[in-house]
């Protein structure tokens, strides 16, 4: 049962430790600016890689997304 229970607290924090680093998020590069967009009710989410951009996060109500600063005004006007 000890054994058991060893066992399990190292593969949770295994897991804790691994959902940490893969949600940390990564550096930006030179020209490259992190926005959040909070995403309106029927609207639709930007095509982020037409932009050149990545998504970082997101869920039904926003993202977080990171974008070249040549492109925002695309994103602003779409």
């Amino acid at each position: 049962m000890r054994r058991t229970s060893r066992i399990l607290a190292i593969v949770s924090a295994t897991l804790l430790l691994g959902t940490a680093l893969l949600a940390a998020p990564r550096e930006l590069a030179p020209g490259e600016a992190r926005y959040l967009v909070t995403l309106k009710g029927g609207g639709h989410a930007p095509d982020v890689a037409a932009l050149g951009g990545r998504i970082e996060a997101q869920s039904w109500s926003s993202m977080t997304i990171v974008l070249p600063a040549s492109a925002v005004n695309a994103l602003v006007s779409s």
